[in-house]
Order: structure tokens, then C-alpha cells, then sequence
């Protein structure tokens, strides 16, 4: 979790667009809890930003709602009360699961953005 902000800063030095994070957590037995409704990910950016706009406007947005949501959701219970099942299980035990959890980052380069937005039928010149 404290890599995030890091992760973001890295991908933006690099020329990579931020695209979202995803909230999981990695349990001992190798099974993964996915989060899927605890998303770090800002809109597509402006179509008439150039490329390092785009990179500078992901980062930024990413952060922005990265810390909107860390600081507005207990995310430990997000993953205990709303996933249930093993992770539940593992904290009624007395496990801290807050040890397992994590965000999986996407990032891109300009080709692959590109080819995203090709796919996604959103592609302008």
C-alpha cells in the first residue's frame, strides 16, 4: 500500500499512463481475493492532451483518487465484510489480514494505450 504513490511516480519518470489499481489481497494458501468493486482509476484522460499530458494527467489523477480512497474506505473491511468467505474466515481467526492486501497497478505505453483505445472503439487522431 505505501508503494503506491511510489509505483505512480515511476510509471509517470518512465512515460507510462496510469491507467487503475484494483484492491486484492494474497492469502497464505495462494488464493486471491479481488476487490474488483475497490477501483483506483481516474476516467480516460482529455483526447486533446499530447502524450506526456496524458502521462502527467494519469499520475495526478491516479494519486488524487488513490488517496480519496484510502483515506475514505477502511479498506481492510472492505475486504473482510464484502468479500467474506476465506479472507473473512482468516480475520474472525484473529489473523491481520491487512498483511495480505495490496493493489495490482496498470500502466502503459503509448503504443499500448493506442491499441486500448482501438479495441475500446474510442481511437481519434
Amino acid at each position: 500500500m505505501d508503494d503506491i504513490p511510489k509505483v505512480i511516480e515511476a510509471a509517470r519518470r518512465a512515460s507510462l499512463l496510469n491507467l487503475d489499481g484494483t484492491l486484492q489481497f494474497y492469502l497464505p494458501d495462494h488464493g486471491i481475493c479481488e476487490c474488483y468493486w475497490v477501483d483506483v482509476g481516474p476516467a480516460d484522460p482529455p483526447n486533446d492532451l499530447d502524450w506526456r499530458q496524458k502521462v502527467e494527467w494519469s499520475a495526478e489523477a491516479c494519486q488524487r483518487r488513490f488517496d480519496e480512497v484510502s483515506n475514505t474506505i477502511d479498506l481492510v473491511a472492505a475486504g473482510r465484510d464484502e468479500f467474506g468467505g476465506p479472507l473473512k474466515e482468516l480475520a474472525d481467526s484473529g489473523t491481520d489480514i491487512a498483511q495480505f492486501m495490496c493493489f495490482v497497478w496498470n500502466v502503459c505505453d503509448e503504443a499500448e494505450y493506442l491499441e486500448l483505445q482501438r479495441m475500446a472503439g474510442t481511437f481519434r487522431d
